[in-house]
C-alpha cells in the first residue's frame, strides 16, 4: 500500500516516507478535514502472536503523554488483512542527525535543554524513550524559531518497570549533545562515548566548560551519578541563563564604549573647530 490516491480509514495516503521491520509509514492527510497526518500501519511479516498490541502500544503512549515536543496520536484501526495502523501529527522537518551531518551549526546546549524538556515530561509522566537518538529527532519551525520533536516511541517501555531506563535516556542526550558539538555523527552507538577515557572539557576545550561538564556527567559510566531529567532541565537552563547574561554584559560594555567613542570624536572635532579660529 503505497500507491498515491490510496486510503487507510479517513485518509488518503499522499506518499510512503519510509518502511521499516517495525512499520511503513506514510504521509497522509483526512479525506474530508484536510488535516495532514503520518500514518504509521503493521508490515505484513510482522505476525507473530500479540504483535497487534506491540504494535498499538506506541499509540497507547502517545495517547497518554502532553506535550509539543511529542506527536499526537489521532486515530486507529485495522486493515481488512488484519494489520493495525494508527495516525498521529505529520512529521514535519529534517532530523537532527541530517542537519548535523550536513555541517550546519547547532546549538548543542539549547538542544540537551529542549529534548530534556520533552524526556522529563515523558519520565514524569512514568514513560521511558529507550530508543533516543539524533536521526529520532525532528527539527521543525514555529513561530518563536526551531522546535524540536522526539520522534519513534515504538521501543518506549514503563519506567515503573524498569527504572534504569531514566538513566539510560540521559545517557543517550549526552551522547547527541556531544555530536552536537562534534559536528558530526560521532559515537552512533553510545557505546564508544563511554568507553572514551578523553572528557567532553578535553576533546572541545573551546566551548563552555559548564555545559562540556554537563555532558560528561550525562555521559559517566557511573550510572549513579548521573543526573535525573529534571535535574539536567534546570542545570541547562542555568547555563542557558548565564550565557545570555554574560551576552547582555558584553553587549552593554560595547555599547558603552561607542557612547565614549562618539563623545570622544565630538570633543576632538570641537576642539579643531575652535582651534581654526
Amino acid at each position: 500500500m503505497s500507491v498515491h490516491g490510496e486510503s487507510i480509514g479517513a485518509y488518503r495516503i499522499e506518499r510512503e516516507t519510509a518502511r521499516t521491520r517495525t512499520a511503513c509509514t506514510y504521509d497522509a492527510t483526512h479525506a474530508r478535514l484536510g488535516h495532514p497526518v503520518t500514518l504509521r500501519v503493521m508490515p505484513g511479516a510482522y505476525g507473530f502472536r500479540g504483535a497487534h498490541a506491540l504494535f498499538l502500544r506506541e499509540a497507547d503512549v502517545l495517547g497518554r503523554l502532553r506535550h509539543p515536543g511529542i506527536a499526537r496520536a489521532y486515530e486507529r484501526g485495522t486493515l481488512p488483512d488484519g494489520r493495525a495502523w494508527f495516525a498521529t501529527d505529520r512529521a514535519i522537518g529534517p532530523s537532527l542527525a541530517d542537519v548535523i551531518t550536513s555541517g550546519a551549526r547547532v546549538d548543542a546546549l539549547r538542544v540537551v535543554l529542549e529534548l530534556a524538556g520533552i524526556l522529563e515530561h515523558a519520565h514524569h509522566t512514568g514513560v521511558a524513550h529507550r530508543n533516543l537518538r539524533a536521526d529520532a529527532v525532528l527539527c521543525g519551525t514555529e513561530p518563536r524559531g526551531p522546535a524540536l520533536r522526539i520522534d519513534d516511541w515504538s521501543q518506549s517501555r514503563e519506567l515503573a518497570a524498569s527504572p534504569s531506563d531514566a538513566t539510560a535516556d540521559v545517557h543517550a542526550l549526552g551522547v547527541i549533545g556531544f555530536q552536537c558539538l562534534a559536528g558530526v555523527m560521532a559515537f552512533g552507538s553510545g557505546a564508544a562515548a563511554l568507553q572514551s577515557r578523553a572528557s567532553a572539557a578535553d576533546r572541545f576545550p573551546r566551548a563552555s566548560r559548564l555545559l562540556t561538564g554537563l555532558l560528561d556527567r550525562l555521559l559517566s559510566r557511573d550510572v549513579g551519578a548521573r543526573p535525573s531529567m529534571g535535574d539536567v532541565c534546570e542545570i541547562a537552563g542555568m547555563i542557558l541563563e548565564r550565557q545570555l547574561r554574560d551576552v547582555a554584559v558584553a553587549s552593554g560594555e560595547i555599547a558603552d564604549l561607542g557612547e565614549r567613542y562618539d563623545r570622544a570624536e565630538m570633543t576632538r572635532v570641537e576642539r579643531s573647530r575652535q582651534a581654526a579660529y
